[in-house]
């Protein structure tokens, strides 16, 4: 009974934090507090609570290390104008006829590429839901290619956090378990391809798709070899890793 009381208060906790916009880094400070002053009431040590503690983040380590690279990392590209490069590049292939599927296979290359499915969306995702708008596409059609192609490098990447976690959990390389899920996800990709490529003929063929590149020219001089700021201002939102 006890149990589910202090569950339900760290559970109401989640929900009034998200509620009130408080950073989830507070709520989850609170909860741990919450569930040690449980540990305390059933007997355990400090002592013991603080090694259970520690045996916890111990075995989550490799995935804070990989969001503290891939954080800086991604820093490092949103600078140098990396990504508005990438997406500028994948916007040019994006012809009405087959929209819906290169707004997937775009988003699957970014996601592939950051292992993040929430990056992805704050990147490539804005700029190909602005391109459906212009297009006339469907808009629900392209959210849900824009969402499955996030979410397919999110499951798929050897950078993802999510892949790591799990890696760590089961003991297993994560090396492996990418390939195996890259395996296991080759049919369901190409059904999707298929399809989002039969669903793409439902664009308006006579809209004339915007200048990507042009949006970002302002920002940033965009070149194969390379791409440097032109001032501090960027022009993409933040996405987290």
């Amino acid at each position: 009974m006890v149990q589910t009381v202090v569950l339900g208060c760290f559970a109401g906790m989640l929900a009034v934090g998200m509620t009130l916009g408080v950073p989830i880094v507070a709520v989850l400070t609170a909860g741990f507090f919450l569930f040690a002053g449980y540990a305390l009431s059933q007997g355990d040590s400090l002592k013991s609570i603080a090694r259970m503690s520690y045996s916890g983040v111990r075995s989550v380590r490799d995935v804070v290390i990989l969001y503290l690279i891939v954080g800086m990392l991604c820093a490092a590209w949103r600078a140098a104008g990396t990504i508005p490069y990438a997406v500028s590049l994948c916007a040019k292939f994006m012809s009405p006829s087959i929209f819906i599927l290169m707004s997937f296979l775009a988003c699957c290359l970014m996601s592939t590429l950051m292992g993040t499915s929430t990056g992805t969306a704050a990147t490539m995702g804005v700029i190909c839901i602005t391109l459906a708008s212009t297009l006339g596409a469907d808009k629900v059609l392209a959210g849900g290619a824009i969402l499955a192609g996030c979410f397919f490098g999110d499951r798929c990447s050897p950078m993802s956090g999510s892949a790591i976690l799990v890696a760590n959990l089961t003991k297993t390389k994560v090396n492996h378990n990418v390939g195996r899920m890259a395996r296991t996800a080759a049919v369901p990709f190409i059904l999707s391809c298929l399809a989002y490529a039969v669903l793409g003929t439902t664009v308006n063929t006579s809209a004339v798709a915007p200048d990507v590149s042009g949006m970002f020219a302002t920002t940033f001089h965009l070149s194969w070899l390379v791409t440097r700021s032109r001032n501090r201002c960027p022009v993409l939102p933040e996405g987290n890793g």
